[in-house]
């Protein structure tokens, strides 16, 4: 309701609305209902007292409780309990203020007690002393909102396994329920209904042990980075050299992030750690060309489609140099890069997993089983590919809290996060270097700053495979596909009808809607890759180095660039590097904590879907930024000041002529013209690979 106007909502609604919170309460309402109740019994309308024996006949089987009751009116319930639940070593305690109407029932069972008061006077001081013996069993009759959730607040620190909660008006939407509502998600519960009775009215819960976050790992704690160096004449490392696709610097590092990393903050304390390095692409397969060559894309011609075998060179020359090669990455339609790679790995080496999939989904054993099935030779080489940072991941239900990050986008790195504590159990960084990068940034973190996205439609909609997409059809004339036939030419669903006509309808609105409510910093979260401009979002990515032949820990500011790890690790394991052959050098003196002049970086904007080279290139130093038109040098230019403007708000381009022609000069001579592409890729094949980019979120 943010982007409506406020002054005008209360003259249209001056008093409060009773109906719209019935309604809101009632979606959540029915949501948990259809969630929470795969075994939820129903039980006929009876005796309150009926109900009550058959919780304890049949859930608590009258083992031992210690029960507790908020709100005992005429005292029928406390009067029941003892007598339903025999057990002799079960408590029984009562909480009300007992008026002189209603006063302190009298019982004849010394298990029974009673605190008089306001409980929200006594409940505080009766919980220092409380001792937790049975298992805890609450009863609130309450019928307050927020009577109910002072009362679940305070109870929560002694909520033992598994607790029992009954609710006797669970059906008013606005008290009960919705305090617990409230409860649950403030003190991140997550729970199951037992049974019901009275079309919802009564019910009774189980409670789960709130899941405790996860933590550093312990073998990455005792790490000392101060071990004696290796000696490569005597014995070679092992390497991992891991890869988050689609990570950008400053949620993995620096103020401006929410996630919840305890292993990423003790890699960054332990590591060398480059914060500005910065990637040659804002693209996949063009950025991990780069890696694998030591070369800028438009030397090697790298694209989604073309020029992959050029990348198995580093892998070939790992191998020649004793090396027992690995794999894990992602593969699938328009996945030609990976299964090109491939071909230098032993196929039984090599494990690749559907690009859909992540570590939730499986791919976590899979790295597990092959780190620790014996499998792999000293001196060995492993390369992961992570895949789950992108947004068309789904996050696991345990990570959607917003403890775990702001947005989806944080929220996965905490999930990977957690994956790195497990991970780095079974690494020994006295003998393994761990090399940790991502191949470009991206711009959106979170589903909703996508103006075409639409909830539910989007998700459920149904994408059929292995069909021939609209460019294959195009190639044998001009067809029109009508709204009710897909880009395949089969008939759409329902979903993927509706999901069009509220695209054509919604985006425009919401992109005005965004427009006036984000600043111009902030617009950008609703940039895609592969555009006409190269912001530090999409190419500021992370680099470290740890382990194995890095003797020390430190942050490095000076920028560095993705062509630059290669000759890098080369030097770290003794591989022996042309360095006339490529465009990068190592960074042994910078880790060691020389100096080193700064290299500029030549960037470009990933070419994507059916363009054969990207719209933009550019140069980078740690002082400016500088893009423009790949075609026309005076056409969509931009000149950044990143020291003064950091986030590349002023364009000054206008304004500072003479940098513009310095940066131009430092572009003209670096940038190599694009090689002709030696490669063939069949109709049927782009257009697999443009399905799958459309999947990823390219355009």
């Amino acid at each position: 309701m943010g982007f409506l106007n406020k002054n005008l909502l209360s003259k249209i609604f001056p008093k409060y609305v009773d109906l719209f919170e019935q309604i809101n309460n009632n979606v959540l309402f029915q949501n948990y209902i259809k969630s929470k109740s795969s075994i939820c019994t129903t039980i006929p309308t009876g005796s309150k007292s009926d109900y009550f024996k058959f919780i304890n006949k049949e859930i608590i089987k009258n083992e031992a409780i210690d029960y507790l009751e908020f709100g005992v009116y005429e005292g029928g319930t406390i009067i029941d309990w003892p007598k339903i639940n025999t057990n002799k070593n079960s408590r029984f305690f009562a909480f009300d203020k007992f008026p002189p109407k209603y006063p302190i029932p009298k019982i004849d069972d010394e298990r029974v007690h009673f605190v008089k008061g306001l409980f929200q006077d006594t409940l505080h001081d009766f919980l220092k002393d409380f001792k937790l013996k049975s298992k805890l069993v609450i009863f609130i009759n309450l019928n307050k909102k927020f009577d109910t959730l002072y009362c679940l607040s305070e109870l929560d620190k002694i909520f033992n396994q598994k607790p029992i909660v009954m609710f006797d008006q669970f059906g008013k939407l606005q008290e009960e329920f919705i305090a617990f509502h409230n409860y649950i998600k403030s003190f991140r519960r997550d729970f199951q209904f037992l049974c019901q009775s009275e079309n919802w009215r009564k019910c009774t819960i189980e409670l789960y042990p709130r899941e405790k976050l996860h933590t550093a790992s312990k073998k990455l704690e005792s790490y000392n980075t101060g071990i004696k160096e290796l000696d490569n004449n005597k014995k070679k490392a092992n390497v991992i050299f891991l890869l988050i696709d689609d990570l950008r610097l400053d949620k993995f590092y620096g103020q401006n992030r929410t996630a919840y990393t305890p292993n990423i903050d003790l890699l960054l304390k332990k590591s060398v750690f480059f914060d500005s390095a910065i990637s040659s692409a804002d693209g996949t397969f063009a950025s991990m060309g780069s890696i694998f060559t030591s070369k800028y894309p438009s030397a090697t011609g790298i694209t989604w489609a073309n020029n992959h075998s050029k990348a198995r060179k580093f892998f070939e020359n790992i191998r020649l140099c004793g090396y027992d090669l690995h794999a894990t990455f992602p593969t699938g339609p328009g996945y030609d890069f990976f299964k090109t790679i491939s071909k230098s790995f032993k196929k039984e080496n090599c494990d690749t997993v559907d690009w859909k999939k992540g570590l939730s989904n499986g791919i976590d054993k899979i790295i597990h089983q092959h780190l620790t099935m014996n499998k792999m030779n000293t001196p060995w080489f492993y390369y992961i590919h992570l895949m789950d940072m992108h947004l068309q991941r789904s996050i696991s239900s345990k990570f959607s809290s917003k403890i775990y990050g702001k947005t989806a986008y944080e929220r996965k790195l905490s999930l990977i996060d957690s994956w790195l504590g497990e991970f780095l159990e079974m690494v020994d960084l006295d003998n393994t270097l761990l090399v940790l990068t991502s191949d470009h940034g991206e711009y959106i973190l979170d589903n909703n700053m996508k103006p075409d996205f639409v909830p539910i439609l989007q998700q459920n909609s149904r994408i059929e495979k292995n069909k021939i997409s609209n460019s294959f059809l195009g190639s044998f004339g001009n067809i029109t596909i009508p709204l009710y036939l897909d880009e395949w030419g089969r008939p759409r669903t329902i979903a993927q009808v509706g999901l069009i006509i509220m695209r054509t309808i919604l985006t425009p609105y919401r992109q005005q809607k965004l427009k006036r409510s984000l600043d111009q910093y902030e617009i950008r979260s609703t940039y895609k890759r592969g555009k006409n401009y190269l912001f530090d979002e999409a190419i500021r990515v992370p680099l470290l180095f740890i382990g194995a032949g890095v003797m020390h820990s430190r942050i490095i500011n000076d920028q560095v660039r993705h062509v630059d790890i290669f000759p890098t690790l080369a030097k770290l394991i003794n591989l022996p590097i042309n360095k006339n052959a490529i465009d990068g050098r190592s960074l042994l003196n910078l880790i060691n904590g020389k100096s080193e002049n700064e290299v500029p970086a030549i960037i470009e904007s990933m070419p994507v879907l059916e363009k054969p080279v990207g719209d933009v290139i550019g140069v980078r130093t740690s002082k400016y930024k500088y893009f423009r038109s790949r075609i026309n040098p005076k056409l969509n230019v931009s000149l950044f000041d990143l020291e003064d403007d950091p986030k590349e708000i002023k364009n000054l381009a206008d304004t500072k002529p003479e940098i513009l022609d310095e940066m131009e000069v430092i572009l003209t001579q670096n940038f190599k013209n694009t090689p002709i592409i030696k490669e063939e890729i069949t109709d049927q094949r782009k257009a697999q690979a443009l399905k799958t980019l459309k999947e990823m979120g390219y355009d």
